[in-house]
Parts: structure tokens; C-alpha cells; sequence
């Protein structure tokens, strides 16, 4: 599953992290291990074009950006059979990345019910959902340091997409548009308004006003 990653999510994804740095974070240890100046960017990338994916199909979702520069659980969240369910988005910036990767300090400290697998796509003009897994398969992943201590699996190797999209709880408002994603997405059709820009409120929270996503 790939969308290309519009103008507007770079612009958003890039406000925030411009506010969560602005918080003093890079002074603080991070539980990750990682410090790539972008990683936030890239993060919010993922998680702001898999949201939009779930509203393309037609899945109830809620999404909530943290920018206080704290540590979080996961921002998305998901309903099965009416039970809530927390996504974490992994997303790589590495178009070539074959494995995803799963710092071993953030799963110990931060429980999510199910772990997508993305990255940029060619050139970053686009974010593939390669695949995802559960906790309980990712804590019985091999571990080795990639900068720093990390579960690691073929992306190859990952639940297909679609997989979980068949269990996710429809949301009744998106059923029209989800009966017509097929087809959507087997003529490459650019949806219209029935898509939201995200405006950042205090605390994170985005109301909602007409953009436009394009499958790519």
C-alpha cells in the first residue's frame, strides 16, 4: 500500500517538528537511540499518511499528535470488533531499508497492539505500508544494535496490509467512499474533498478542513 506523500502532510509534519524541538527535547536522553535531525519529520510523515490511509478506507480511527516532547503512547488508535487497539507507525526515511525496525527501549516502555512497517518511498515523494505485526511476534524477533539495541524483521516477512485492514471496525460515516476504494485505487483516481487538512490546536489535536490525497 503507497501513497504519495502531499505537499501539505511535509509542510504539517515539518511545524511539528519545528515545535516539538522548540521544547528542549534534544537535550534530554533519548529512550530511542536515535538523533537523526529529521526523525521527527519522518515519524509524523508516516503516521499523518497512514491515518489518511485509514480514512480512505473507510476505517474508524483516532489520531492525536503529541508535541510537548515527552514520551507518548501510541498516537493512532484503531477499534476491532469494537475494542480499542493502538498502532505505532515505524517509519524508515530510507528508501532502500529492507528490514523494520523496532527500538528495543521504546517497545519495553510503550505497549501498542499492532506495529506498521513503512518508508519513504523513491526520491521521499511517497510512503510505502509494507506490512505489520503484533507485540507478541515482535517480541520474539531477533535483536541486534542499529545505532541502537533493536527487534529487526524482513519487511518481506510482515502480515500483508490488507490483512489488517479486513479487521478493522468500519466507520459508518466513511462507507460509501470505503465501498468505492477498490476501484479508486485500480484507477489511480486522486480523491477530492472528502479528505481533511489537519490543523493544529492547542494540545495537539487536529480539526478537520477539505485537502486532497493522491494514490500513487
Amino acid at each position: 500500500m503507497e501513497f504519495k506523500l502531499l505537499k501539505a502532510t511535509k509542510e504539517t509534519a515539518r511545524q511539528w517538528q519545528d515545535t516539538i524541538l522548540a521544547t528542549g527535547i534534544e537535550r534530554i536522553e533519548n529512550y530511542t537511540g536515535l538523533n537523526q535531525p529529521n526523525r521527527y519529520y519522518t515519524g509524523y510523515c508516516g503516521e499523518l499518511t497512514f491515518r489518511d490511509g485509514l480514512w480512505f478506507y473507510g476505517k474508524r480511527w483516532f489520531y492525536r499528535a503529541h508535541l510537548d516532547g515527552r514520551a507518548h503512547q501510541s498516537d493512532i488508535r484503531v477499534w476491532v470488533d469494537d475494542e480499542p487497539r493502538d498502532v505505532d507507525v515505524k517509519t524508515s526515511s530510507q528508501s532502500w531499508a529492507t528490514d523494520m525496525l523496532v527500538s528495543e527501549r521504546q517497545f519495553g516502555r510503550h505497549r501498542s497492539d499492532y506495529y506498521v512497517g513503512a518508508k519513504f518511498g523513491f526520491g521521499s515523494e511517497s510512503i510505502e505500508f509494507l506490512g505489520w505485526a503484533t507485540r507478541a511476534e515482535i517480541a520474539r524477533w531477533p535483536k541486534r544494535v542499529f545505532k541502537t539495541m533493536s527487534h529487526y524483521h524482513p519487511y518481506a516477512d510482515l502480515h500483508d496490509m490488507e490483512e489488517l485492514l479486513a479487521m478493522l471496525d468500519p466507520d459508518e460515516s466513511s462507507l460509501p467512499l470505503a465501498a468505492n476504494a477498490d476501484a479508486l485505487l485500480r484507477d489511480g483516481v486522486a480523491i477530492g474533498d472528502v479528505w481533511s487538512e489537519p490543523v493544529l490546536t492547542k494540545g495537539g489535536f487536529q480539526k478537520l478542513r477539505p485537502k486532497q490525497l493522491e494514490l500513487w
